[in-house]
């Protein structure tokens, strides 16, 4: 993960729009800090911002690797995509507390609306990943 960068806004996106599932543009170490390492024992957890940009390595073992996110984030943090997989996680959101905001908030950063393609919801993440790889390299 690279600390302190939550406030960052990276490219996710292909040069045709679509998005990537992983961060397109040059990670030059020097303009955005040293990654760390989060290793951690199976049963342990780890918690940072949702847009600390982070990633994982695929399981390579013979064993299934069972994750569970809890996102927190305030009533006016509304996801703007609004695809499939966003409904169906919206439908599991519960509201903990205060009131529940009419508008959504953006701060400083400028939204950006992946262009998401239907068949990429039934695809892994490290699929999506591969595939943009593959293209980048093509183009």
């Amino acid at each position: 993960m690279l600390p302190r960068q939550h406030t960052h806004h990276f490219d996710h996106r292909l040069p045709d729009g679509k998005f990537a599932g992983m961060i397109t543009e040059s990670i030059d170490h020097n303009q955005f800090g040293k990654p760390v390492s989060l290793a951690a024992e199976a049963g342990s957890i780890i918690l940072m911002h949702v847009n600390t940009p982070h990633s994982s390595l695929p399981n390579t073992s013979d064993k299934p690797r069972r994750t569970i996110i809890f996102e927190y984030r305030a009533s006016d943090a509304f996801p703007i995509y609004s695809g499939i997989y966003v409904h169906e996680l919206e439908l599991h959101a519960h509201h903990l507390r205060g009131e529940r905001s009419r508008h959504a908030r953006f701060g400083n950063l400028v939204p950006m609306i992946p262009d998401i393609p239907g068949d990429a919801q039934k695809k892994s993440l490290y699929k999506l990943q591969e595939e943009a790889r593959s293209k980048q390299e093509a183009s």
